[in-house]
């Protein structure tokens, strides 16, 4: 197996298209052909899992690299074209009727944040007793499950495998 090290950009220049990763106090180069997946642009600070090799002056270079840090990063714009593309669905949901084991039923497969949005945002739903407390039961699973893995407890690991085999 080849070793991997893990580095952090410390000087990019877009323009080239290269830049130098610092790892274990020495300075490797790295060019944005070298990365395996190009979900996002190479930036300074940016973590960096990559093998090494030698590039065509002999010299050692990052090979293979994977961005440790790619996700979680919304721009300005990314995030402001979300909300307009937003817009039109929640206004038309809003104007529908739809049945409390629906809703319930969004809210446990991932949509609790909206609903706890609306919820304090449209003042929906947030009077009647027995919806608040199925949707506090599924929050409550939510965090149940986040911090069990946190945590490193077996029966939320079992659960989500589970899960993950039903949608293989």
């Amino acid at each position: 197996m080849v070793p991997e090290f893990t580095g952090r950009i410390v000087e990019w220049d877009f323009a080239k298209g290269c830049g130098w990763l610092e790892s274990d106090g020495q300075r490797i180069f790295l060019h944005w052909r070298e990365f395996a997946e190009r979900r996002k642009r190479p930036a300074v600070g940016d973590v960096i899992r990559f093998t090494a090799g030698s590039g065509p002056t002999g010299r050692i270079c990052a090979q293979n690299a994977v961005h440790l840090n790619h996700g979680g990063r919304f721009s300005f714009g990314a995030g402001l074209l979300f909300l307009a593309l937003l817009v039109f669905p929640v206004l038309a949901i809003a104007k529908l009727r739809i049945p409390e084991a629906t809703l319930h039923f969004l809210e446990l497969i991932g949509g609790w944040p909206g609903a706890f949005v609306a919820q304090r945002r449209l003042r929906h739903k947030c009077s009647k007793r027995s919806y608040q407390a199925v949707f506090w039961l599924v929050v409550g699973i939510y965090q149940y499950l986040a911090f069990g893995l946190l945590r490193g407890w077996e029966l939320p690991k079992a659960i989500l495998r589970a899960i993950r085999d039903i949608w293989r």
